[in-house]
């Protein structure tokens, strides 16, 4: 892993048995946005279901930025049970850079938490 950061899950009063939802981006730049990701205070990830869904990266207390459109039904369905997942993982959740679905390392992986404001 090149860039990313990390909290102890003990910190999150999550069970060991829970499964942490996430996602996965692949891009051949993969080194290039994870070194930008890095750049950026990295909050956490959510689905916006108003006018066209898509997925969400919160960045700081007035930034946010559109990682990508939730255009069919399954895509909708899957951000809907990551929600549900998310949920059950006391709101803990994670974010992946790689070049590829071959890939063996990550060039950036964030763990993250959305926590009540």
């Amino acid at each position: 892993m090149v860039f990313g950061e990390s909290f102890p899950l003990s910190s999150t009063e999550v069970a060991p048995t829970t499964p942490i939802p996430g996602v996965l981006i692949f891009s051949p730049r993969a080194t290039a946005l994870a070194a930008w990701m890095s750049g950026l205070e990295l909050a956490y990830w959510r689905v916006d279901n108003s006018k066209i869904p898509q997925l969400v990266l919160e960045t700081g207390a007035a930034d946010s930025w559109i990682l990508a459109g939730l255009t069919t039904p399954t895509l909708v369905a899957e951000a809907q049970a990551f929600e549900a997942a998310k949920e059950k993982a006391n709101q803990v959740h994670f974010l992946g850079v790689q070049t590829s679905a071959k890939s063996d390392s990550f060039e950036g992986f964030w763990l993250l938490q959305a926590l009540p404001l």
